[in-house]
C-alpha cells in the first residue's frame, strides 16, 4: 500500500513540476507566436507600418541632414585652426633662427 500511495505521490509531483510549468511555457509561446502573427498581419497598429516608416525615414534624413552640417562647421574650424597653427609654427621657426622654414611638402597653396 505504501508504494501506491507513493507512486502516485510521485506522479502528482511529476504532474506539478514538469506538467504545469510546460502548460505555461506552451501558453506563453503561443501568446508570442499569435502577438508576432497580429504584428506582420497589421504592422501600422504596432508602429512600424508603412506610414510610421514614411515618419521614421523623414525623421532621420533630418537628423543626418543636421549631423552633416555640424560636421561641415566642425571641419571648417579644424581647417582654420590648422592654418592658424602652421602660421604661428612658421612664425616661431622664423623667428627663433632667423630663417625660413622648410617649404611644404604639397605646392597646391594651403
Amino acid at each position: 500500500m505504501d508504494v501506491i500511495t507513493l507512486s502516485s505521490d510521485l506522479g502528482l509531483g511529476i504532474l506539478l513540476g514538469i506538467g504545469i510549468p510546460s502548460l505555461l511555457w506552451a501558453m506563453r509561446l503561443f501568446y508570442l507566436v499569435k502577438q508576432t502573427r497580429d504584428m506582420h498581419l497589421a504592422p501600422d497598429k504596432y508602429g512600424f507600418g508603412s506610414s510610421n516608416l514614411k515618419e521614421l525615414l523623414v525623421a532621420n534624413l533630418e537628423t543626418q541632414e543636421e549631423n552633416q552640417r555640424e560636421y561641415l562647421q566642425q571641419a571648417s574650424a579644424l581647417r582654420y585652426a590648422f592654418k592658424e597653427l602652421s602660421h604661428y609654427t612658421r612664425w616661431s621657426i622664423k623667428t627663433r633662427t632667423g630663417k625660413e622654414p622648410p617649404p611644404y611638402v604639397r605646392n597646391d597653396g594651403d
